[in-house]
């Protein structure tokens, strides 16, 4: 066994250094939005733009398949061999090959949805780079690096292709024609970002060699429950805008798209902490902390949702400004939809806490799928009530809905789980 270096301890300080850069990288990553979101927005216009929400969209949608949970489930088990450099080269090797194997047969699906959603381009170059892009970036073995407590690294492989897609926005995206470009930059960056995380950890030691059949089967049994519960949650997030689309007509699509992705911006703003505490929490539930590791989890839960209520105060205070700053006057009636989507961002900070830093860290994967099953259940029918009904407020309604009753529900289980424990 080829040893490597010690887990860090989860302190304040550990985590202020690790994630300084995460946060530099989340700033970048919700700056070049700032750039390439309005210049998309306004080059492309609301039906083209519309059509580009949904090709990204459905990437994302496919992307639930291609990591088939494996990032969560190979992250605690690369935490709990965090000394094992072999075992940690193993469990990457087998996740790369999976993945690219899930890849290949998530192609006809890709084209399914694209044909679903009415995209007249589906047969066109660009949606495929941009799927080609999803598939590499999922390829980045981001969650190994997070395990070793490589922030600088994480957020050069997370940062640099939303800065490259601004940049190419600003230089190259003058008119529709022109969204090939934006997709083959999206390509280029995703691949520099894997080429980065690959090399990163290979001069740490960390290399993808050593990954069995055997392995692979073994990771991909164990990320069942998650990946059931990641498509479920798929179904209320990454895939509502598909679903608005396809209830409501295209030009509704692109006001709902253009809010959803604000919201999305602020409820990431909590990411680079969670990211960085997922596998410090897997490696506390396994080898046991202290009480200083113990209150500095405890701080960090709290700063979540300090931040998520804060992005819900700015959706409800200031919708139309982030809607005329963000995507220009064409989408002003977004505004509504995002005031209505307010809440979103501290309901999700909760359910965080709860679900992803406590379900999963014990191993309760059965009960974590059962919740966000739930939740997709509950989110694709009110969806399709409250927008027949009320329109793009009572698809926002829905989305809030939703992440209440998920939150509420992983709560329920949780308390009872604490309840049940036996003190010492």
């Amino acid at each position: 066994m080829q040893q490597g270096s010690a887990a860090p301890r989860l302190s304040m300080k550990w985590m202020a250094g690790a994630s300084a850069w995460l946060f530099a990288s989340q700033a970048l990553a919700m700056f070049a939005p700032l750039v390439s979101f309005p210049i998309l927005a306004r080059a492309l216009g609301v039906l083209r733009f519309s059509e580009y929400a949904v090709v990204t969209a459905s990437a994302a949608t496919t992307l639930i398949f291609i990591d088939f949970g494996l990032n969560l489930t190979a992250a605690r088990a690369a935490a709990q061999n965090i000394g094992d450099r072999n075992e940690q080269g193993s469990i990457l090797a087998s996740v790369i090959f999976a993945k690219i194997a899930l890849a290949i047969l998530c192609v006809p699906g890709f084209f399914s949805l694209l044909l679903f959603s009415h995209v007249r381009s589906a047969a066109s170059a660009w949606p495929w780079l941009i799927y080609l892009g999803t598939v590499l970036a999922s390829l980045s073995p981001t969650w190994a690096l997070t395990a070793r407590g490589e922030g600088r690294t994480v957020a050069i492989v997370i940062g640099l292709p939303k800065v490259l897609l601004a940049a190419a926005c600003m230089t190259l995206v003058r008119r529709p024609e022109d969204i090939i470009l934006a997709a083959a930059a999206t390509l280029i960056a995703n691949s520099a970002g894997l080429v980065i995380a690959i090399r990163r950890l290979s001069v740490s030691g960390v290399r993808a060699v050593g990954g069995s059949l055997t392995q692979m089967k073994r990771l991909m049994s164990q990320s069942v429950f998650v990946f059931s519960s990641m498509l479920g949650a798929n179904l209320y997030t990454t895939a509502n805008v598909i679903l608005v689309t396809s209830l409501l007509g295209t030009q509704s699509g692109g006001l709902f798209a253009a809010a959803d992705r604000i919201r999305t911006a602020t409820t990431s703003l909590t990411s680079p902490i969670s990211t960085l505490l997922y596998p410090a929490l897997c490696r506390l539930e396994h080898f046991g902390g202290d009480q200083q590791e113990l209150r500095t989890k405890r701080l960090l839960f709290a700063c979540i949702l300090l931040v998520g209520l804060g992005s819900s105060l700015m959706l409800f205070g200031f919708p139309e400004l982030l809607v005329r700053l963000l995507a220009g006057t064409e989408f002003v009636q977004s505004a509504p939809v995002l005031r209505a989507l307010a809440p979103a961002p501290l309901l999700i900070a909760g359910s965080t806490i709860l679900g992803t830093h406590t379900l999963l860290p014990q191993k309760r994967e059965r009960a974590f799928a059962m919740v966000l099953n739930l939740g997709a259940l509950i989110g694709v029918v009110s969806m399709a009530l409250l927008s027949a009904r009320f329109g793009l407020l009572g698809s926002a309604a829905s989305i809030v809905l939703t992440e209440g009753a998920v939150t509420a529900t992983m709560f329920a289980l949780v308390t009872l789980h604490t309840r049940r424990k036996p003190k010492c």
